[in-house]
């Protein structure tokens, strides 16, 4: 590698006498420039020398400012603060519409401060601007939003003199701010006998240009470039436009250290691979070979312009390396010590929510926020409450809600007390801002004595900790409304623009690096990842309440600003390298996923003008065998057929008419279902299903129909009369039987309440007509019957059973009635054929899967009839309660049900059984996917 930009400021630097090395200040855009100088320095210098102070760019300015950066939390919370001061309290802004402009708000503030406009005119400009835009004679603004648009720019002025009122009172302030006060108030005779070098700069703001030149008319001061010579001599090459300024500027002493990197050769590699990890997996690979190649470990540098590929690459990292220093910072919003404090407040969310429609004002917590929060990966790792027979009894018991006591007494039976207690008592607090926090802090200390010290876990609960402490002091100042959504709200703003900072040793091993953090550093190897359209550059969104053609006159920054600087940073990062590696992600996605960067087809375009060698691949990681995780056809070994046989006897319990349904729809799902015993996972009712309402329907109906059956011949119009009177009470108490302790009276389950009670009155009174007189009833009548079948040479007694919804006798007609609550067309199969003449029909049924109902009567039919053979004729009929027509009776245009289509459907029956217990034929999957819909395996056949 040729002479890096820090190699050759650190030798102008020792070049200096030992007098002019003691007065000098070096000023660079980052803390981590400065690391590296110094480094540069100890290891150049052939004797002692004294050590020049370094400064960033933003130290610099805090320090001779005389102000404190200000955090996040003190600048979002102090201008909301502001706000609220200003406006009238009865249209005061709450936190929610705050946290979606005051970030914006706060970057136009810094913005005007950083290139020294006047605040007044710019508001004042965009104020009228706004009002014009507004403005229509023939229709003049009437609605409160509008007025409340127009009102909100006419305070612009107002909220920002307060605001820096306010900053600069209590000496804080954000860098723009410092800037500026910097610049308008500098003591010059600070700088007496100071030299001054400025180095790494390129894009640099107005203040900051004034900055520069005011301590160049009073203290020696030189600023040192960095630029190619392929781009800087040609004025179309957009990225350098910015330091092309900077280096004519006519009063500041310019020193261009120059390279030929991208005209001396250089080996670029752009390589496309499907997926993020694939990406990681990529460069772990390269990293390992340039190793084994004895590249130094300190010449080795990867950039992630995506973060949130960091915990990815580290656990990729080859074991081979030895040193790792990571400079750059991790969003704490895609940690689980984020999730774990949102999920935290949410539980009190909810328990407000509940309290403000509960009567006694009660705390109610809500089982989805408890199970989040039991569910985080922290909680289960560092306190180990949770245990699956707490949530399974739950979910057994369908309780949506519970109290804090009842929470807890259904808890601790459960979970162990020395774990829980800790973390459980902190919920037992009041619904009130400073409450919650001061639990949300107790519960972080409890995890910090958990959590082993220097790990990464541990400095991000720490972050998180210091987060909450600072709005626990932010309380004894200023009142928020008092609501557990505020607080998130305000924990989500802040935690969005913070990161977690690593620390280790900056000078040794492979780099992990941000994007930012190249600024001045060279390497001679290079990895890129996320090197994709949308990330490099990022899209970020250009947010400003300031419109552009006022951004424009008054010299502010545009939109796409921030990508011409960020090409600058890449191409100077990577002009220096000997090898370079740029991978991206070939699938499409979010944020340009699919495209290489710009970056990239420029270097592509370049390379015919240039002498680096440049390639572009794309790669593809061998895809996994995703075979199904069962095979889709299971041989009948001794132990499947064993159970087989045991189902189909007395043993098991036989078949019945759903049983079979299920081997008819998909002989695999029986196997799942049946045979393993698979179960899909339970889960909270919190809406009522359609199968608990079709149960307290039936079992409202048996009970009001059973009561008569017992003590009367036929049913007349007093017990009617009498069953529409007491069905909605029998409804109800069949609730509390199928929907346990599930909450009927308020929300959508009111609703389907209230239609459930309209169902089962239509229906009686629809069956006051249907059924008046009729006799010898019986409800939920248990049918079976023993049918020897031969397999292979041997008998087998198959034992068939079913349960009728109701059994009468209607005009000497024997009738079978199948009460059906879910949604049914009328169908065609209800008037089927004669004797003979059903080959569709069993087609249908046997073959296909298909109408099930018609099954399910049939078999009604059949077991009566095989248990009752001198009655010939018989009338299965649905009753649909969701149907205004409701009686649909299965019967042929000849007549009813006889005999004969009965010993045709046990032919077909003695068939499906037979193939069943075959025990050569194995069981196979459905080829009709429409069955797979709803099937609670389809993730494992993978269908």
């Amino acid at each position: 590698m040729k002479t890096k930009f820090i190699q050759q400021l650190a030798s102008d630097i020792l070049a200096l006498t030992i007098e002019q090395q003691q007065n000098q200040i070096i000023v660079m855009p980052s803390r981590r420039g400065g690391v590296f100088l110094q480094k540069h320095l100890r290891k150049m210098s052939v004797s002692s020398m004294w050590m020049p102070k370094i400064y960033s760019i933003e130290d610099f300015v805090f320090e001779y400012s005389g102000f404190e950066k200000a955090n996040t939390t003190d600048l979002i919370l102090d201008l909301y603060d502001t706000i609220l001061s200003l406006d009238e309290p009865t249209g005061q802004i709450d936190f929610e519409d705050f946290a979606g402009f005051g970030p914006t708000l706060l970057r136009d503030f810094n913005d005007i401060d950083s290139y020294l406009a006047d605040a007044k005119v710019v508001f004042t400009y965009l104020k009228e601007a706004r009002e014009l835009q507004k403005w229509n004679p023939e229709n003049p603004l009437t609605g409160e939003k509008q007025k409340n648009f127009l009102k909100f720019y006419q305070n612009l002025w107002i909220y920002y003199q307060k605001f820096i009122q306010r900053s600069i009172s209590a000496k804080k302030a954000y860098y723009g701010l410092a800037l500026r006060q910097l610049v308008e108030k500098l003591n010059l005779s600070k700088l007496n006998g100071r030299r001054f070098i400025f180095a790494g700069f390129h894009a640099l703001t107005k203040a900051e240009y004034a900055l520069f030149e005011m301590i160049s008319k009073e203290a020696h001061s030189k600023i040192y470039v960095d630029a190619d010579n392929y781009y800087l001599n040609d004025p179309k090459k957009e990225p350098y436009n910015h330091l092309q300024d900077l280096i004519k500027h006519p009063h500041l002493d310019i020193v261009v250290i120059q390279s030929d990197g991208f005209r001396e050769g250089k080996k670029i590699r752009i390589t496309g691979t499907s997926g993020e990890i694939s990406q990681v997996k990529q460069a772990a690979a390269i990293i390992e070979n340039w190793k084994n190649e004895n590249v130094d470990e300190d010449e080795i540098a990867v950039v992630l312009p995506n973060e949130e590929l960091l915990f990815s690459l580290l656990n990729s990292i080859p074991s081979n390396i030895d040193k790792l220093n990571i400079s750059m910072s991790y969003p704490i919003r895609k940690t689980a010590s984020y999730d774990l404090i949102i999920q935290f407040f949410a539980i009190f969310e909810t328990a407000e929510r509940f309290q403000n429609k509960a009567q006694n004002r009660e705390k109610i917590f809500h089982y989805k926020s408890v199970f989040a929060f039991l569910d985080n990966s922290l909680i289960k790792r560092f306190f180990q409450p949770t245990n699956e027979s707490f949530k399974r009894n739950v979910l057994e018991e369908n309780i949506s809600q519970f109290s804090h006591k009842s929470l807890y007494d259904l808890a601790l039976p459960h979970i162990n007390a020395d774990t829980f207690h800790p973390l459980w008592v902190v919920w037992d607090t009041r619904l009130e801002n400073r409450a919650i926090l001061g639990a949300a802090k107790v519960l972080l200390e409890n995890l910090l004595q958990r959590i082993p010290a220097n790990t990464i876990d541990y400095y991000i609960v720490s972050d998180i900790y210091q987060i909450i402490n600072q709005l626990i002091e932010k309380l004894t100042t200023y009142k928020f409304s008092e609501s557990a959504g505020i607080l998130r709200k305000i924990f989500q703003t802040i935690s969005y623009q913070t990161g977690l900072n690593f620390s280790g040793e900056p000078l040794q091993g492979v780099q992990i690096m941000g994007f930012l953090e190249t600024r001045s550093l060279d390497f001679e190897r290079m990895v890129y990842l996320s090197f994709n359209e949308g990330q490099l550059p990022a899209v970020t969104g250009f947010r400003s309440y300031i419109l552009p053609e006022i951004r424009h006159y008054f010299g502010l920054p545009q939109p796409g600003e921030e990508e011409r600087i960020a090409a600058y940073h890449f191409y100077r990062s990577v002009q220096r390298a000997k090898e370079v590696e740029l991978i991206y992600n070939t699938i499409p996605g979010n944020l340009g996923g699919g495209e290489m960067s710009r970056y990239g087809l420029q270097l592509l375009y370049h390379a015919k003008h240039s002498t680096y060698a440049i390639q572009h691949q794309i790669t593809e990681l061998q895809a996994p065998n995703l075979t199904p995780v069962v095979s889709k056809e299971i041989k009948k070994d001794e132990n499947i057929y064993g159970k087989l046989l045991q189902i189909a006897t007395e043993e098991g319990k036989g078949f019945s008419p759903s049983s079979l349904s299920v081997w008819l729809r998909c002989p695999l799902q029986f196997y799942f279902s049946k045979i393993t015993g698979i179960s899909a996972p339970d889960e909270m009712e919190e809406e009522m299903a359609l199968n608990t309402r079709g149960s307290a329907l039936h079992k409202a109906l048996e009970v009001l129909y059973k009561k008569e059956a017992d003590t009367a011949k036929n049913f007349d119009e007093n017990f009617f009369q009498n069953a529409l009177e007491s069905a909605l009470n029998e409804l109800n108490s069949a609730y509390l039987e199928t929907y346990k302790k599930g909450d009927i009276e308020h929300g959508y389950n009111l609703i389907l309440r209230k239609l459930d009670e309209k169902m089962i009155l239509n229906f009686l009174q629809k069956d006051t007509q249907f059924s008046l007189h009729t006799s010898e009833v019986k409800c939920e009548e248990d049918l079976e019957f023993f049918l020897p079948i031969f397999i292979e040479g041997k008998e087998y007694k198959i034992k068939f059973r079913g349960q009728a919804d109701r059994i009468d006798l209607h005009q000497n007609i024997r009738r079978i009635i199948d009460y059906k609550t879910g949604k049914m067309d009328k169908p065609k199969e209800f008037f089927i054929n004669p004797a003979g003449q059903n080959d569709e029909l069993w087609e249908k049924i046997f073959i296909e899967g298909k109408s099930q109902k018609v099954f399910q009567l049939l078999i009604y039919s059949w077991l009566y009839w095989k248990n009752h053979p001198e009655e010939k004729q018989i009338l299965p009929i649905i009753a649909a309660l969701r149907q205004n027509e409701v009686f649909y009776p299965l019967q042929t245009s000849e007549g009813l049900i006889d005999y004969k289509i009965l010993q045709e459907f046990e032919y077909q029956l003695v068939t499906l059984i037979s193939e069943i217990l075959d025990p050569k034929k194995p069981i196979s999957q459905t080829t009709n996917q429409d069955f797979c819909r709803y099937c609670d395996f389809k993730q494992v056949c993978r269908r």
